[in-house]
């Protein structure tokens, strides 16, 4: 592996790399939201929870969607 350095003399790493970490930290973030809308999904899902934690809930599993959809951008700049 070759590693590049910044301006700042910074090592940096190639973008093949990053391109695999942003592709397995998007995964895994895909796997969890897929288990968590299958929860939040669920018919006994509001009698398990309380509302706070409902609320709580749904807005996490919007902000990991917007998440992925960061990643996606970052990886297809990266590939381009």
């Amino acid at each position: 592996v070759i590693f590049l350095r910044s301006k700042e003399g910074k090592i940096m790493k190639p973008n093949e790399q990053v391109i695999k970490e942003l592709i397995a930290e998007r995964d895994e973030l895909q796997d969890k939201l897929s288990k968590l809308r299958k929860f939040t999904n669920s018919e006994t899902f509001y009698e398990k929870v309380s509302l706070s934690q409902a609320r709580g809930l749904n807005m996490q599993e919007k902000a990991m969607d917007e998440y992925i959809t960061a990643l996606n951008i970052r990886i297809g700049d990266l590939t381009k």
